[in-house]
């Protein structure tokens, strides 16, 4: 950290803060979430390489774990192997048409989110297993702790139906963090949505969000 400083220093540029990831979560939790909410809320930060879960309470992250082996890039992988599209191609078929909304739809729904949901489904059980692990862990050794939502972050929130897809799994709601649940309207024109820019939001609140 001191080293971080002290380059930026010497390239004339002023240090105000250095971010970590579960500070960053736990300040655009508190962005939706009611400062008057005591119970804990967990912020499942869904990269293309790694995943990590922090558990927030009172507007501070009092447990964080990395979920080994949960980045988004198998999922997205899984698809260009059974459906021969490129990497791209995959994210935005995940993005577009998703997953069937339910277990039931599987056998009426849209026909391509069904073959999505076959190819993507083996890959998507690594996360479901993990969170099941920590959640489990939380219950037994950390009741306190044990989250009551999941607000899902990065490239994992990308995928359409996604929540209702893990909420059926681990037993508790999840939601896509979005500024628009922090009635924050986004613009239609910008090209990434906040659920992968919510690092970014959170490193400018501190410029414009009372602590």
């Amino acid at each position: 950290v001191g080293q971080v400083s002290d380059d930026l220093s010497r390239t004339g540029l002023r240090c105000n803060a250095l971010d970590g990831l579960p500070l960053a979560l736990a300040r655009v939790i508190q962005m939706v979430e009611p400062s008057s909410n005591r119970e804990p809320v967990a912020a499942v930060d869904w990269g293309f390489a790694k995943s990590t879960i922090c558990v927030v309470m009172n507007g501070c992250p009092v447990f964080v774990r990395c979920l080994r082996g949960c980045g988004f890039s198998p999922v997205a992988r899984s698809l260009c192997e059974e459906l021969g599209v490129s990497l791209d191609e995959a994210q935005r078929l995940l993005a577009r048409h998703g997953l069937p909304d339910s277990p039931r739809s599987e056998q009426m729904g849209d026909e391509l989110q069904v073959a999505i949901g076959d190819a993507a489904t083996p890959s998507l059980s690594g996360i479901v297993h993990e969170l099941n692990r920590t959640l489990s862990f939380l219950k037994g050794q950390r009741p306190g702790l044990m989250p009551n939502r999941v607000w899902l972050f990065g490239c994992g929130a990308m995928v359409r139906n996604i929540t209702g897809f893990l909420g059926a799994r681990i037993g508790i709601p999840v939601d896509v963090w979005q500024l628009a649940n922090a009635g924050i309207q986004e613009q239609a024109a910008i090209k990434y949505p906040s659920r992968i820019l919510a690092h970014a939001v959170a490193a400018s609140s501190l410029a414009w969000v009372k602590p």
